[in-house]
């Protein structure tokens, strides 16, 4: 085993244990934004070393991707029962918690026989369309120099890990069973979604609730938008898978708010993708349970200050993109609504 240099502890990943088995860059650069952020990475070498290490100006593209990160050639299925995330090019069974492959055609349809592996930056831009806006009419195509594609998909795969392994913390077993989420103050937040759905009428939100007092109008203190929106999932998936969805959504969705709101600012890359990366710690931390946005509190009762805080980070995003271009007011005043 081989190290570039040492890791730096107390990031905000730290502890998170990743094996790249990945070939392409994609993986190298998925693998870099994880190490970057604290995780543990380590990355399977063929016997002969990782090619990067050869390629021009000694090595500093693969120091640049692989620094912090150790390095195997061997046990690498025995690496993998121990990892909480595994980087790699085809899909198949897999010892770790959440398994993220990364191709470039994707699998099955009409490109499944192909070798995924060694398709050149310039026909995977082709096939994208995003030739379709570069050059002049008549004149051969023009590509966005560099492997562009390459980057842009290992920082969406290390996006897609960080909402996997949220995910995976609530067991999606129990999440569509028919179970009922009575943890902390949940229990008492069924109540009202149930009335309203026994109501049967969608167009009144704010029915008369005899449970409380003298009786009240539901929801004169309390976020009404998730509560809805389980009652519309109630008619497709029960209520019980209902609730427990709409109760974890503002944590599912955080780290793409978070992203949205770096794209919509036009902050330089790769912020965007690291804003939504870095609200993994702050869904996992610990230190309070139920001041609201983390799973702690969300598991609490809170959900609807995760789902708010989400839409938060969206509207923040527009607001900047409204200031910017003059535009688009409307739809900033729709999503700070529903805060």
């Amino acid at each position: 085993m081989t190290t570039a240099s040492s890791r730096v502890d107390g990031g905000a990943y730290d502890g998170l244990r990743v094996l790249d088995r990945s070939t392409r860059l994609a993986g190298a650069y998925c693998a870099k934004l994880l190490t970057d952020l604290g995780a543990d990475v380590v990355r399977v070498e063929p016997a002969s070393g990782d090619p990067s290490r050869a390629d021009g100006l000694d090595g500093l593209f693969h120091d640049y991707l692989r620094t912090s990160q150790r390095s195997i050639i061997s046990d690498a299925d025995r690496w993998e029962r121990g990892a909480d995330i595994v980087l790699r090019d085809e899909p198949g069974p897999s010892g770790a918690l959440v398994a993220v492959t990364i191709s470039a055609l994707g699998f099955g349809g009409p490109d499944d026989g192909l070798n995924r592996l060694h398709i050149p930056e310039a026909v995977l831009q082709a096939r994208s369309g995003a030739l379709m806006g570069h050059g002049h009419m008549g004149s051969v195509p023009l590509t966005v120099a560099g492997e562009i594609g390459e980057f842009v998909a290992g920082a969406f795969a290390a996006l897609a890990a960080a909402t996997v392994v949220v995910l995976s913390a609530v067991h999606p077993n129990l999440v569509f069973s028919s179970s009922l989420v009575t943890g902390g103050d949940t229990g008492a937040h069924l109540a009202l979604p149930a009335y309203l759905r026994t109501t049967g009428n969608l167009f009144n939100l704010t029915p008369w609730y005899p449970g409380w007092f003298a009786g009240m109008p539901a929801y004169t203190y309390y976020f009404i938008v998730p509560d809805f929106l389980a009652v519309l999932g109630s008619y497709v998936v029960g209520f019980a898978v209902s609730f427990k969805l709409v109760t974890l959504l503002g944590s599912f969705l955080m780290p793409w708010a978070a992203y949205a709101m770096g794209r919509l600012l036009r902050a330089p890359r790769p912020v965007p993708v690291a804003l939504g990366m870095a609200t993994l710690p702050f869904l996992f931390d610990a230190s309070f349970t139920i001041d609201g946005g983390n799973l702690f509190s969300t598991m609490a009762g809170e959900y609807a200050f995760s789902v708010s805080l989400a839409f938060a980070m969206v509207a923040i995003g527009l607001m900047g993109r409204g200031m910017r271009t003059s535009r688009g007011y409307w739809l900033t005043g729709v999503v700070l609504a529903l805060t």
